[in-house]
């Protein structure tokens, strides 16, 4: 049942050590018609999705890169805020359709289904030169059928979670997909091994997680007591992992022997009224997440991005899932993982407490809470671990070189 990932950063001699095919495999794949609606304009269209809040985020990036390097590109389709902050035009708004779940899924799929027509409708009026999806895969691998079969080239931006479960899906992406870019080091063999051009670019949170403030200055901000422990709660960046998590850890929070300050790091995708009505009383954070993960003495997180971002913070932290139960049941036999938080699964071994289903508990929260606070060897250990991590995913500027590929997929090279 269990699959532990032990692989180091995949490098093949006499190619590009980000790169497993070579340049010429990139450009290939652009059709000829997207050539010559490139020779007849000064920019080009290119479609992007993005269905969640960490792949906005992530996209976010990847388009300022893109228009670092060609600023005549005009980006559409399906995104968030920082998408629309870098200028994307956004067809539908990925807060409609964000969610997770067999049960949660079903009971927004007219929902899914209307924005995913709308995406397709647009894309075959523009014909775009590119079409860069970016995780999201039971939406982005059905979209990438319909767009490949407009002869839309498909770059594929932060792979599903193959290695995880549902591995039979590499089928569906080699059909579809010209390239996949990667972000883990070890997916880059599993698409190599099965003949799918891929890139390893290192992770973007390289480069995107540090703090913008002292800690000084970071605690007079938010007028909390600086000598007081900081326990830092990310509930999830969806509605559901937030009904799911957030009463939890309000009443774990109660249940500390010591006094804490304490802060809710809201994700851009979650309603702040709902938050509220689930832990009244706790300051919320909007702003400032990634100085609240630097300055944090503990973070307590859910299984996703975030727990990455705090161990690229070096903060010692605890790790939560809960699905609803029929969601689990049914979803449970396809999971190959034993570990489910991602520092844990790039180590190879267990080296922050991983919470799941019936094991996230107000007391068991409370516990690893508690022995993290009191245990300066405990916390010194788990940051030494979470610095191997950081060591594995890359140099920064994963932005720019998966901005750089897109280009070239689009037939594009110069500004």
């Amino acid at each position: 049942m269990g699959l532990t990932c032990r692989h180091s950063l995949v490098f093949i001699p006499s190619f590009n050590p980000y790169s497993i095919h070579d340049e010429s495999m990139i450009s290939s794949t652009t059709t000829t018609s997207n050539r010559l609606s490139l020779e007849h304009n000064e920019g080009l269209d290119i479609f992007i999705a993005a269905g969640e809040a960490s792949g906005d985020l992530h996209g976010a990036h990847l388009v300022k890169a893109i228009h670092e390097q060609s600023p005549h590109c005009r980006v559409f389709g399906l995104g968030g805020s920082a998408l629309a902050v870098q200028g994307a035009e956004l067809i539908v708004r990925n807060d409609d359709i964000a969610v997770t779940g067999i049960i949660e899924v079903a009971s927004h799929f007219r929902a899914i289904r209307a924005g995913f027509h709308r995406l397709l409708q647009e894309a075959g009026r523009r014909r775009p030169a590119l079409a860069i999806l970016i995780d999201y895969p039971d939406f982005n691998l059905r979209l990438a059928a319909k767009l490949k079969r407009l002869g839309i080239p498909i770059m594929y931006y932060i792979s599903p979670q193959l290695w995880a479960w549902r591995r039979g899906r590499i089928r569906t992406i080699k059909r579809h997909v010209d390239h996949m870019v990667v972000i883990l080091p070890f997916e880059a063999k599993l698409y190599a091994d099965a003949g799918i051009p891929v890139t390893f670019v290192g992770h973007p949170l390289k480069e995107t997680v540090h703090p913008s403030m002292t800690r000084e200055e970071f605690f007079a901000a938010i007028d909390r007591h600086p000598d007081r422990p900081l326990v830092t709660l990310l509930p999830g960046s969806r509605r559901k992992e937030v009904v799911h998590h957030l009463p939890v850890l309000a009443s774990a929070v109660t249940l500390l022997k010591r006094p804490i300050e304490l802060l809710i790091a809201k994700a851009p995708t979650v309603d702040r009224a709902l938050i509220e009505s689930l832990a009244p009383g706790i300051r919320i954070l909007e702003d400032g997440i990634y100085d609240a993960l630097a300055y944090s003495d503990v973070v307590a997180t859910s299984c996703g991005t975030a727990t990455l971002e705090t161990a690229l913070s070096g903060t010692p932290m605890i790790t939560f899932y809960r699905l609803s139960r029929l969601t689990y049941f049914l979803g449970r036999p396809l999971v190959r993982m034993k570990t489910f938080a991602m520092c844990n699964i790039l180590a190879g071994r267990r080296i922050v407490p991983e919470l799941i289903q019936e094991n996230f508990t107000p007391e068991r929260v409370a516990s690893e809470l508690e022995k993290l606070l009191a245990g300066d060897r405990v916390r010194q250990e788990m940051r030494a671990g979470l610095a191997e991590i950081r060591e594995q995913l890359g140099p920064p500027g994963a932005a720019s070189r998966a901005a750089a590929i897109a280009l070239g997929l689009a037939g594009h090279d110069g500004k």
